[in-house]
């Protein structure tokens, strides 16, 4: 059996509070019962019965109150312009198996767009323009070093960092800094180098300030 999402804000937006009721139960009947692709085998007899209301109007005019939310594809089909994009993103890749029979089940009414990297965009009805939507970059990933080549970099910049404490440090805090991940751990030295240095200068400070000759009077 389908198991579907359900967006709970959309009793928050005005279009759906403003359905009578029976709108309402109508709406979410069709979500349950369209394809994997948001393709319903119109069928409104069936509808207002399982929904147990018969003040459903007929094709045209449910058309026209749910707007851009529903396309009409012909032969008593109709197509969910947000319910893909709102299951599985806006980008589907041919690579994963239930994503490809979207595509094909899509490609069937031109509701898809091949992009430059090969995977398609999901289109709101047939014909449409879609702007390719560019994926975020990945951030790099950080290759943990040891602790020889810790070493090594420390020596190579010649600072006081101390190796085994820095990687004690990391291997922790899982590698992170702060609530980001490290992608450069060499960086991360020069960081310790810098502060390194900073608190030296201020040692000495705070010292020589409290190593003067006080005269008492006496």
């Amino acid at each position: 059996m389908a198991k579907r999402h359900t967006d709970t804000g959309i009793f928050d937006q005005q279009w759906f509070q403003l359905l009578k009721p029976e709108y309402k139960c109508f709406w979410f009947y069709i979500c349950a019962k369209c394809d994997h692709a948001g393709i319903w085998e119109v069928n409104i007899p069936l509808a207002k019965f399982f929904i147990g209301a018969n003040e459903i109007g007929d094709n045209n005019e449910i058309l026209k109150l749910f707007g851009d939310r529903i396309v009409d594809l012909g032969n008593d089909k109709w197509y969910l312009t947000k319910y893909v994009a709102f299951h599985h993103g806006e980008v589907l890749h041919p690579n994963n198996n239930f994503h490809n029979s979207i595509i094909k089940s899509l490609d069937r009414y031109s509701l898809v767009e091949k992009d430059k990297d090969d995977n398609y965009v999901v289109k709101s009805e047939p014909g449409e323009k879609k702007k390719v939507v560019k994926q975020p970059q990945s951030r790099r990933k950080l290759t943990r070093p040891s602790l020889e080549q810790v070493k090594e970099y420390c020596k190579e910049r010649d600072n006081e960092v101390d190796p085994q404490q820095f990687l004690n440090h990391y291997e922790s805090n899982g590698w992170r800094v702060g609530k980001v991940t490290m992608v450069d751990w060499k960086a991360a030295v020069r960081t310790w180098e810098k502060n390194d240095k900073k608190n030296k200068i201020n040692s000495r400070v705070y010292k020589d300030k409290n190593s003067e000759d006080i005269d008492h009077g006496f």
